[in-house]
């Protein structure tokens, strides 16, 4: 794997304090600019797995919103079924649950 912290580590080492606070420009420059480009990638990619979490609590939310609702009609079912006479196929679905 490529480790650029672990490389500008060891090269800040090598180098003398002097050389250090004066880089040629053109390297510090191309370096720079890939840093930004990276952090660039970092953070959309963290947008996108934010959008995709949030994205994933609102259907969490509909989907409970609909489990509740689909509960309310099966007791209302349930009611039904019990104010007339109770079906076997009811029934037998109560016990697979």
């Amino acid at each position: 794997g490529y480790y650029p912290n672990i490389s500008k580590f060891s090269l800040q080492m090598k180098q003398p304090s002097s050389e250090k606070s004066v880089p040629s420009c053109s390297s510090s420059t191309k370096v720079r600019k890939f840093e930004l480009e990276r952090r660039k990638v970092v953070a959309i990619q963290e947008l996108e797995l934010r959008k995709r979490q949030v994205d994933l609590e609102a259907q969490k939310i509909e989907n409970e919103k609909q489990l509740v609702l689909l509960d309310q009609r099966l007791e209302e079912a349930k009611l039904d079924d019990g104010s007339q006479k109770s079906l076997p196929s009811s029934q037998q679905e109560d016990q697979q649950r």
